[in-house]
């Protein structure tokens, strides 16, 4: 997974990497701090990721018990919500 890392960061210099998959491998090498930052990057840059991945990737199950994981969580239903408030929401039964 370092190699992959690397080769996302030297990537990165001349084209965009969602942080969203950086944020991924960093979890996979059990460095979570990095992990959070570029999730509150992807946050930040409204990444469409985050609505569609976070409450399943199993990728970032090792995140899930961290209590900024819980608040980036609301962060998103919340945003996701605000952009579209007609849209079903996570845990809303429609109908």
């Amino acid at each position: 997974m370092q190699k992959v890392l690397e080769h996302l960061k030297g990537l990165s210099a001349h084209s965009w990497v969602a942080p969203y998959n950086i944020a991924v491998i960093y979890a996979g090498l059990g460095e979570k701090e990095q992990a959070f930052a570029f999730l509150d990057q992807a946050y930040k840059d409204r990444s469409y990721y985050l609505p569609t991945y976070l409450a399943t990737d199993a990728r970032i199950d090792s995140l899930r018990s961290d209590p900024r994981f819980v608040e980036l969580r609301k962060r998103v239903d919340y945003q996701s919500e605000a952009s579209c408030p007609r849209c079903p929401q996570v845990g809303v039964s429609v109908g």
